[in-house]
Parts: structure tokens; C-alpha cells; sequence
């Protein structure tokens, strides 16, 4: 799963640098197709954050929070990161349908970054032993960018 989902990432990252014109030094967030929670009038408010700040949330269901990127699936949070650079926070959910989980997302951005930094984090997961996955895997991935 996780050699899949790398592989879409590179996928999706080559098709990125594609679609970007090359005299633009860095994508805006308007310049490409991300579901940013508020949408234009968070963007008019003042409320979506630059991308050197970005707020990354995972999850199939639930709605992101106002100013936070939406991804659903591993492979769209990851091609988001491709694009943007880490977040400056991540909330998490396990469970994103189709035998994808957050932590097949987690095992794929510690493989890219394995000396981090790592960004801020939340799980917000429903499911208490997936959370608890997740949890476990940053603390050690904390602690062994920490060394």
C-alpha cells in the first residue's frame, strides 16, 4: 500500500509541476484545485493561510475547519504536500474509506521525510485503536527526529 501510494504522489506531484507555469516562483492556492473549507469568503475574510503556514485536514467525512485544506484520501494530502511543502498542522482521521488510512498517509510522509521536521499534529479519529496508532507512530517519529 504504502509503494502505491508513493507512487501517486510522484505521480501527481509530476503532473503539478506540469500545470504551474514556470515563471511562477511558487502556486498560490488559488492558482490550483484544493478544497480550502470557506472558500472564497475565507480567502476575502482573510482566513486561508499561505502556504508556508498551511493547514492540512484528512478526513473522508467530516468538513475541514474554515482556512484548512481538505484532503479526503492519502494520495490527495500527500500531492498537497508536493506541492506546498510540509504544513504547519495536520489533523488527522484514520478510517478514509477504501482500505486507505491516515497512517498509510503517516508511513508515506515519514518515508519522504524521514529527518522531519514534523509538522504540528491532531488526530481526530473516532476510532480510539486507530487514533492510538497514529498517536504512537508521531510520538516515535518525534523522537527520532529529536535524536
Amino acid at each position: 500500500m504504502l509503494t502505491e501510494i508513493l507512487s501517486v504522489a510522484s505521480k501527481a506531484l509530476d503532473l503539478v509541476l506540469r500545470l504551474v507555469p514556470k515563471s511562477a516562483p511558487t502556486a498560490k492556492p488559488e492558482d490550483i484545485a484544493v478544497d480550502v473549507a470557506g472558500g472564497e469568503a475565507a480567502r476575502r475574510e482573510g482566513h486561508l493561510v499561505s502556504p508556508a503556514g498551511w493547514r492540512l485536514w484528512l478526513d473522508d467525512e467530516r468538513p475541514a475547519p474554515q482556512g484548512w485544506y481538505h484532503a479526503k484520501t492519502s494520495t490527495q494530502a500527500l500531492g498537497m504536500i508536493a506541492l506546498f511543502g510540509l504544513p504547519g498542522r495536520m489533523s488527522l482521521d484514520h478510517d478514509l474509506g477504501g482500505g486507505d488510512t491516515g497512517r498509510d498517509f503517516l508511513r508515506a510522509l515519514e518515508a519522504s521525510y524521514p529527518a522531519g521536521p514534523v509538522p504540528a499534529w491532531t488526530v481526530h479519529s473516532q476510532n480510539p485503536v486507530g487514533k492510538k496508532n497514529m498517536e504512537s507512530f508521531l510520538t516515535q517519529w518525534e523522537r527520532e527526529v529529536a535524536k
